[in-house]
């Protein structure tokens, strides 16, 4: 909860923000208002005749009109230095919930305060009959708006929130990105459901729309297939987005392995997903293809990887002398992550023998700089020490006399 230290730096603050509002819109009253008893001055002079009135009549409105006005700008303008003195406040105490609310508070409160405005100015501007049902229906459209922008606003800030309790800057943060990616694709889903209900319930409000709906309802069961058919691939993308939100197959920041390009989850949106590639470049993929197709996915459980180096030397090559050089590469490097170290030979062919090198790393770009560093020290020792174990094609100089002769 947000506690200020004392209340005279709330008064203070409150006061400020308060003078800072008012000063604006008081010098228009004050200059409106001077004007208006100096037209009433001027009137009064002369004879009360048809175009007197109406021309008094209209300086009213005008005057009227000119105060709501004024009192708007001013609810505007207070709202609006009171709700960033909080939201400096918060920032400068690293208060998330205020980070996140105080701007809420603030976008909101304008927009009521035009609801307000509207509503109040529409007696004022005596709109003829004919005009009247298109105002109300604008005022209605601009209510639903409304309404949907500040819940889409509270979803944005409830997400802020959300994101500021869980970094995602932590190499070791398998948790916090499965709260991440949750809070993504569900705000995303969130957000497309309140903007298609302000649409529907907007176009309801046209009396040829809902006769359509009601003619649309009464062969429910046609419209239903056609529709279904015809949003089916969309409608599955929203399943499958939702389905990888619960499920988390992959996740924000998952390393992975698609179509044989190495790269890592950008974004994940309801109809596709970002790699970010090793070389910067960005491979979308439909979001249906992490259900059905297989991939590989090197963060599922953990970032930690374990490289893999393979040499090809000779017969000759002493192994113990470089399974001691493999762990002196390891203890000197930075990348190891002191878990997994290992040596073997995994295979003997005709001419070499394999060796297989394993070490591991906190996630997949250290584990690939960790593999690139013992490949090179390796063969650069193995050359400095042993050039004479490096793959070779051995000939048998008897074997080919006999074959000459």
């Amino acid at each position: 909860m947000i506690n200020f230290n004392n209340t005279h730096n709330l008064a203070r603050t409150g006061l400020k923000a308060f003078m800072q509002a008012a000063k604006p819109p008081l010098l228009l009253l004050v200059m409106v208002y001077v004007l208006y008893f100096g037209f009433i001055i001027l009137m009064a002079s002369l004879p009360r005749t048809d175009t007197v009135i109406l021309i008094n009549t209209i300086l009213n409105k005008l005057t009227n009109i000119t105060l709501v006005i004024a009192l708007f700008w001013f609810m505007v303008r207070l709202t609006h230095n009171f709700t960033n003195e909080l939201y400096q406040w918060a920032i400068e105490r690293h208060n998330s919930i205020g980070m996140s609310v105080f701007p809420l508070i603030n976008n909101s409160l304008k927009v009521i305060a035009t609801l307000l405005l509207i509503n109040i100015l529409l007696p004022y501007l005596a709109i003829p009959a004919l005009y009247l049902p298109l105002a109300e229906k604008a005022a209605t459209l601009l209510l639903i708006t409304a309404i949907a922008w500040i819940i889409v606003q509270i979803i944005n800030a409830s997400e802020q929130y959300f994101l500021h309790r869980h970094g995602v800057q932590i190499s070791e943060n398998l948790q916090t990105r499965k709260i991440y990616t949750q809070i993504t694709v569900l705000k995303k889903i969130a957000i497309s459901l309140v903007i298609t209900l302000a649409v529907a319930a907007a176009l309801m409000t046209f009396d040829r729309v809902r006769e359509l709906g009601t003619t649309l309802l009464a062969s429910a069961g046609l419209i239903a297939a056609i529709g279904a058919f015809a949003a089916q691939k969309t409608l599955s993308s929203t399943f499958s987005g939702l389905q990888i939100a619960l499920t988390q197959p992959i996740k924000i920041n998952d390393a992975v392995v698609v179509e044989n390009e190495f790269g890592i989850v950008e974004e994940i949106t309801l109809s596709y997903v970002v790699l970010k590639l090793w070389d910067l470049r960005r491979l979308i993929v439909p979001i249906n293809y992490f259900i059905e197709k297989p991939f590989q996915n090197w963060t599922r459980n953990s970032s930690n990887l374990i490289g893999t180096v393979m040499l090809y030397v000779d017969y000759s090559l002493p192994l113990d002398d470089i399974r001691a050089k493999f762990q002196e590469i390891l203890a000197n490097s930075a990348l190891w992550d002191k878990k997994t170290a290992a040596l073997q030979v995994t295979d003997t062919r005709e001419r070499t023998m394999e060796v297989r090198l394993l070490a591991s790393a906190i996630d997949a770009g250290k584990t690939f700089d960790l593999r690139c560093e013992i490949r090179e020290k390796m063969i650069t020792y193995i050359r400095e020490h042993y050039p004479d174990c490096l793959p070779k094609m051995r000939l048998d100089s008897d074997s080919l006399i006999k074959q000459t002769e």
